[in-house]
């Protein structure tokens, strides 16, 4: 459908996480906003995980302060965010005492209490080199940041906001010019996102998937973790993210049972995620996210997955598979569990295609073309 010609005082074009302080901020102050995107949102899963473990003493006071800003913006969409224990390769015994501190500091108990592994992860994972054989596993948390990247859209599209999703454009003389459609928005200000993408490395090294590993190295700190049965590693300092392949090759073969020279890498991007700026948001957001359930926490989200469970069970899916998908839409799952209800309605078959249904909402709600 084509769009008529339109002013905004501005225009993002495919903005970071960064820049949606300075959308929020303007559409509280009522003036018109328009977001591009030259691609797709991103449809694949991509989290984001915490490092709150305290590589020294000193770090304890401001990794607490940094917890309570993080538990008050995973309010902002609890279902996205998931505990996740991380390893974190250890060199002296100090480090393993800093667990002990760290966790009556952050009140880590039960589940959430540090393990120690002091004779080795030979029985769990074979792959790793002597010195990242012993170390302490970590209460870390996750954040699904490519799903809070759409949520955010919605939000900006419920309060006044346009958002244009995989569109060719021209920006020249304080137009945004789209190719296919002809049209065009007059702007006040026009503005390109900067750094909405970093690269990281996927690597022919096959590890077990969730296996997540927070390693220093002269070059700087990293996280290795296990997906799709691969090796990917990503920087977590200024340092690592000026290495060189050849010595993240380097860094690799230090920690994980493997010739540098054999060594297979391809670049994969992701998206970056300014944890300081993006602490901001809460107090900016002057209504819930589309997605979030209302008057529900963290911690409730377990029991309120095995609640919308009971009524998904019917229509032929298991509660893993069902688990992924409560926690990537959050309250959008009550639509998703309607379709199938309707989809089984309409055939002879018990079980909705799961895959169909997911692939339908994201086309009514998701910009899915």
């Amino acid at each position: 459908m084509k769009q008529a010609s339109r002013i905004s005082d501005f225009v993002f074009i495919n903005p970071g996480f960064g820049d949606f302080i300075s959308i929020a901020r303007q559409i509280n102050s009522g003036l018109q906003i328009a977001i591009v995107l030259e691609n797709d949102v991103p449809r694949e899963d991509i989290f984001y995980t915490t490092q709150f473990y305290p590589f020294s003493f000193f770090h304890l006071r401001k990794k607490g302060e940094k917890l309570k800003k993080w538990q008050q913006f995973v309010e902002l969409a609890p279902h996205l965010a998931r505990s996740e224990k991380v390893f974190y390769a250890s060199y002296s015994q100090l480090d393993k005492w800093r667990s002990v501190v760290a966790d009556y500091w952050y009140k880590n108990t039960y589940q959430k209490k540090s393990q120690i592994i002091a004779k080795g992860l030979r029985s769990i994972f074979s792959g790793l080199n002597n010195i990242a054989s012993e170390g302490v596993y970590f209460q870390e948390y996750t954040f699904n940041i490519s799903r809070f990247y759409i949520e955010m859209l919605k939000y900006f599209t419920k309060n006044g906001a346009r958002v244009f999703v995989n569109q060719r454009v021209d920006v020249k003389n304080g137009s945004v010019d789209f190719k296919d459609s002809g049209d065009k928005i007059q702007a006040k200000e026009i503005r390109s996102g900067e750094n909405m993408l970093k690269t990281g490395y996927r690597v022919s090294i096959e590890i077990p998937d969730g296996f997540v590993m927070v390693v220093r190295h002269s070059y700087g700190n990293f996280r290795c973790l296990g997906k799709k049965g691969l090796l990917e590693i990503y920087p977590l300092s200024a340092a690592a993210e000026s290495c060189s392949e050849k010595k993240i090759k380097a860094v690799i073969a230090h920690y994980f049972n493997v010739h540098s020279e054999k060594m297979e890498m391809e670049k994969k991007q992701y998206l970056h995620f300014p944890e300081q700026l993006v602490f901001l948001l809460p107090p900016l957001l002057k209504k819930p996210l589309p997605c979030t359930f209302g008057g529900q926490s963290f911690d409730d989200m377990f029991e309120l997955c095995r609640e919308k469970f009971d009524l998904a069970k019917q229509c032929g899916i298991n509660f893993p598979e069902f688990q992924v998908l409560f926690h990537r839409y959050g309250k959008g799952i009550d639509e998703v569990i309607e379709m199938a209800y309707e989809e089984r309605s309409k055939k002879t078959e018990p079980d909705p295609a799961w895959n169909t249904i997911e692939n339908d909402f994201q086309k009514m709600h998701e910009w899915k073309i």
